[in-house]
């Protein structure tokens, strides 16, 4: 009955982590899955027990990339809210959004160009702005309750791996 939100890889600021955790004050029937690891990790935890959801929050470090991804498919919703902190992040196109694709798991990620462009294109969840608590709810909302989103890993698996990419990537160099 509980709802998994999902945030893997690196424990950096400006990914969205501390966004997600937020969000489970609104869902109280929702835990949160943090894979990976970072300089980030215990003002995480600390931020984690200052809010007093510590109870529904599994830091589960490094992962096997194997595991990670079996792990991913037990999830609900992947969280990839950037904060557009650098060009580099502003422009950024995760491979988590493609991980999360391949489990069948729909994402909320930030409505950056590149990543609200490539969500869109092949319906893969809802994009928001990476600071705004209300639309983030509001996709939370729409993801476990009103979204159709059985067949994202069809359509990963159509579109999205490297077999099906190389030719579009030769054909742009």
């Amino acid at each position: 009955e509980s709802k998994i939100f999902l945030y893997q890889g690196a424990l950096h600021k400006g990914r969205g982590i501390k966004a997600m955790i937020q969000l489970l004050e609104d869902f109280p029937d929702s835990y949160a899955v943090i894979l990976g690891d970072g300089p980030h990790k215990k003002e995480l935890q600390s931020f984690s027990e200052k809010m007093n959801l510590e109870k529904r929050i599994h830091f589960l470090g490094r992962v096997p990339y194997m595991k990670m991804l079996e792990l991913t498919m037990n999830a609900d919703i992947g969280f990839s809210l950037i904060r557009p902190i650098s060009q580099s992040y502003e422009q950024a196109l995760p491979n988590k959004i493609f991980e999360y694709a391949l489990a069948n798991v729909p994402v909320i990620a930030s409505n950056l160009p590149e990543m609200e462009s490539f969500i869109n294109k092949y319906n893969l969840g809802l994009t928001v702005p990476y600071n705004d608590r209300g639309k983030q709810k509001w996709a939370v909302n729409k993801l476990l309750y009103k979204f159709n989103g059985t067949d994202i890993q069809k359509r990963a698996e159509k579109y999205l791996v490297w077999e099906e990419q190389r030719d579009i990537f030769i054909k742009s160099l």
